[in-house]
């Protein structure tokens, strides 16, 4: 059985269940996945979480429960002043992190190589630096999962990552031709298409409220500014200003509810309103099914790229109505299966799409009904799960 170490950032988060739904899909393809966390989760996402994400984390290896032998100490010494090192960073030179970033290498290329892992997979930056260097350690092949925020705003070690790695995954086509566009010509056959798609088991079609009562709009993400939540809150005022009954559900938690609770009061909305704070990935989808219509108003500068959350509710049958996001046209056409809002301040067309809509269950039966179509023809996680495994097997029969 092939042997594939994970490394991750913080493990598990409910702000990012696709990262979980992957391993769990991977190990059930017969891999034996090994999962490295750099920290653990909070013990209030952890009490959030559903059984199959505790389940998850009982078996997760957190990085500082890895003993580090002095010769381990040793050689992460010697990997400070690396070529290697100092291209991550783009420092030369010893610093306390290039020094902290080789001590987690080599605690987990020993890890590695007493477990008998075959390759070493990690997602997200900081993961990616240190993968790099305990590939350097160990002989191991490395590869990459990479996401639409750190193309453009994390992105630093990349120039050193393509030349080592043997591929990436990215999660969505914009942010793929994005950061390629950057890097030399001859290492861009490195870069991969994989999305993360949707368990249709999970998210199945489900049939809209019945008409009559108000719009229903719901939103999910980390209660943060890039998310728009903000902006949301402010279109459903409009569009109620404007005589339209429209009720927002928001799903998540962050260091921005607060505000947003106080902007609700501010506006008026008052029961028109509703934080749910973070629910079990098991749960989502049973809030998709009280709403019409899925909006995301999030930043537009890769932030985010396409938020897997977007997927689940469209394939539940719920319109997407979102920000002109970078890579928003992989999965909604305007006027087809959702709304992707104009540049610009779209606040008041959004507000005009809830008005408009308020009045027309048929419009966003039709366009559910495509949304849901979309999501399977083209982001079924079986079918991408396949290719990421395929990638995997071509990557450890190279290097066996």
């Amino acid at each position: 059985m092939k042997k594939i170490l994970y490394l991750l950032p913080r493990f598990p988060t409910l702000s990012e269940t696709f990262i979980a739904e992957e391993i769990i899909a991977v190990r059930a393809r017969g891999y034996d996945v090994r999962v490295i966390s750099l920290s653990q989760p909070r013990q209030n996402e952890l009490a959030a979480m559903g059984p199959r994400l505790r389940e998850l984390s009982s078996d997760t290896v957190y990085l500082k429960r890895i003993p580090v032998a002095v010769s381990q100490l040793f050689i992460a010494l010697i990997a400070s002043f690396s070529d290697l090192n100092n291209q991550v960073s783009r420092r030369r030179g010893l610093s306390v992190r290039g020094v902290l970033r080789c001590l987690r290498a080599a605690a987990v290329a020993s890890y590695a190589k007493r477990t008998g892992a075959d390759m070493i997979y990690a997602h997200w930056p900081q993961p990616s630096e240190v993968a790099l260097l305990a590939g350097h350690m160990s002989g191991l092949p490395v590869a990459l999962s990479i996401h639409a925020h750190e193309v453009a705003h994390d992105n630093a070690h990349f120039p050193a990552a393509f030349k080592a790695i043997c591929f990436a995954a990215f999660c969505n086509a914009a942010a793929m031709r994005y950061l390629l566009n950057l890097l030399p010509p001859d290492v861009r056959q490195k870069g991969h298409l994989v999305y993360h798609g949707v368990d249709f088991t999970q998210f199945p079609y489900r049939s809209l409220p019945s008409p009559g009562g108000p719009l229903r709009v719901v939103s999910a993400g980390r209660l943060t500014p890039t998310k728009g939540m903000d902006r949301l809150v402010e279109c459903v005022a409009k569009a109620r200003a404007k005589g339209a009954n429209v009720h927002l559900t928001i799903v998540g938690e962050g260091s921005g509810r607060d505000p947003l609770m106080s902007k609700v009061d501010a506006l008026g909305l008052g029961d028109a309103g509703q934080f749910t704070g973070w629910m079990a990935h098991e749960r989502i989808g049973e809030e998709f099914a009280k709403a019409h219509l899925f909006v995301l108003l999030a930043d537009t500068n890769f932030h985010d790229g396409l938020p897997n959350v977007v997927l689940e509710a469209m394939a539940t049958g719920r319109p997407a109505i979102l920000s002109p996001l970078p890579a928003a046209a992989e999965v909604v056409t305007s006027g087809v299966n959702g709304v992707i809002l104009a540049e610009g301040d779209y606040t008041e067309e959004c507000a005009d799409l809830f008005v408009e809509l308020s009045s027309d269950s048929a419009t966003i039966e039709r366009w559910g009904a495509a949304a849901a179509q979309a999501v399977r023809d083209k982001h079924d996680r079986k079918v991408q799960i396949d290719k990421l495994c395929t990638l995997f097997d071509i990557t450890m029969s190279a290097h066996d």
